[in-house]
């Protein structure tokens, strides 16, 4: 299956990108922007929380 976005945010862990930059992602999209995130890990071991939890 093929996605087309035009914006794809990367982020460590997961909530790293809605918390660095989620306002920008938000205004493009109201822009009509395709937002697409990316978590390379599932957070196990973050300082914030566990996987889970995260």
């Amino acid at each position: 299956m093929d996605y087309k976005v035009d914006i794809l945010a990367f982020g460590a862990h997961p909530d790293d990108v809605e918390l660095s930059c989620a306002g920008t992602l938000i205004k493009n999209m109201k822009l009509d922007y395709t937002v697409a995130i990316v978590d390379l890990t599932r957070g196990e071991l973050g300082t914030r929380g566990n996987a889970p939890k995260r």
